[in-house]
């Protein structure tokens, strides 16, 4: 047995970047269903906003540049092999949540819930739009409030159970409005239930991630403006001032 997986291994077949079996690079080892599982989706992109956000913040290294010029610093970031490894990481999260939203878009081309503008803004655009306006306006970001999305996905899974018990429907008239929010399914609803909220505080924790990104960015900008600004007025170079700190940007 052991000789035959040697064998099959190192078969000079393997070298090549083929597979025999593409759909298995858009599925989770764990599902039973063909089509683009919910939760795997959910998981591929949390995965990727998390690396990408996190090379960024290393990238950046707010308050750790000690008395070197921001740009120096960022220059250096390539020279290490750990940032390599990191980058491929980031590469492959990006890419596998890329080719599983691919496939979710091409199964539900022909599906009920047409691939329209309206049905792009609602479930793609909204997320794209708030985290613009996330970096562009200056209002705060506060870690602890994380229990408003929390309220909000309690609220709805209340109501999810309440309109199942009153007999609602979806639009097709089933009693399922979400495949994850059986409540024929107690058990599996009620699992579900617990992801989500999960989800949600991850997502919370997440764009706390980008907020503190954007506040860096902006005290950065303000910080090199008023330096040339006094520069400009006094005629004379001004002494380096300190690196920014991670209590200057949480304020």
């Amino acid at each position: 047995m052991v000789t035959s997986i040697w064998k099959r291994e190192f078969h000079s077949k393997l070298i090549q970047l083929e597979y025999n079996k593409p759909e298995e690079f858009v599925r989770c080892q764990w599902q039973r269903r063909l089509s683009v599982h919910p939760v795997y989706l959910t998981y591929r992109w949390f995965t990727a906003i998390l690396f990408l956000a996190t090379m960024i913040f290393s990238i950046c290294d707010p308050g750790r540049s000690n008395k070197n010029p921001g740009s120096w610093y960022i220059s250096r970031w390539p020279i290490y092999l750990t940032h390599w490894g990191y980058t491929v990481c980031t590469t492959q999260a990006l890419l596998g949540a890329w080719l599983l939203s691919y496939k979710l878009i091409a199964e539900r081309k022909p599906a009920i819930h047409k691939l329209d503008i309206l049905n792009l803004m609602i479930h793609a655009f909204n997320s794209v739009l708030m985290v613009t306006d996330l970096f562009l306006a200056a209002h705060p970001f506060r870690l602890l409030h994380c229990y408003w999305p929390l309220l909000v996905t309690v609220c709805y899974i209340v109501f999810s159970y309440i309109y199942y018990e009153f007999g609602g429907t979806d639009r097709q008239d089933r009693p399922v409005v979400y495949s994850l929010l059986d409540w024929r399914l107690p058990i599996k609803a009620a699992i579900s239930s617990v992801f989500g909220l999960l989800v949600t505080l991850s997502a919370h924790c997440v764009t706390w991630f980008l907020f503190l990104i954007r506040k860096w960015i902006a005290l950065s900008i303000k910080k090199k403006t008023d330096l040339l600004t006094y520069e400009e007025k006094n005629h004379t170079p001004s002494q380096m001032q300190p690196a920014l700190q991670m209590n200057d940007i949480i304020c």
